[in-house]
């Protein structure tokens, strides 16, 4: 999580909204153990080497529910190799409402539920060598191309 959020903030994006699984540094009315809290925190901001200085992290209970409750205000991305993506290089951003890039789980990608709730899904176009990108690279590759 600090590689993303230290790719977020270079690339100007001032929240992350993370699922119930996803580990997050310390917010405002935390309510984790404190315990978890600092050593949490402690290993995102090794890695995200003062990016948590400029990026907001917002928990959410349900990523799906979450997606459409949000899809008013923004243009969903998915990130995800799917039969129905595009690739990243060919989407063009047209629209007023910004957009929120939706990340996978490390293995797995994004589930169809959370897929039906993006209103695009894009990819990133890479040799066959490797089926996958690490997840933070991904993230990377695509804000810079999303910017």
């Amino acid at each position: 999580m600090g590689a993303i959020a230290r790719s977020a903030a270079a690339f100007n994006v001032k929240t992350i909204f993370v699922g119930p699984e996803t580990p997050y540094p310390t917010i405002t009315n935390d309510a984790r153990l404190p315990h978890i809290q600092k050593s949490t925190t402690r290993k995102i901001a090794k890695t995200a080497l003062g990016a948590l200085d400029h990026v907001t992290f917002v928990p959410v209970a349900d990523i799906v529910d979450s997606l459409h409750a949000l899809s008013d205000d923004y243009t969903v991305l998915g990130l995800e190799q799917d039969p129905r993506s595009i690739p990243l290089t060919s989407y063009r951003h047209n629209t007023s409402k910004p957009w929120l890039l939706v990340l996978g789980r490390e293995v797995t990608g994004l589930n169809d539920q959370e897929l039906s709730a993006c209103q695009h899904i894009i990819e990133i176009p890479h040799s066959k060598n490797k089926e996958s990108l690490n997840v933070s690279v991904a993230a990377g590759i695509a804000l810079f191309n999303l910017q």
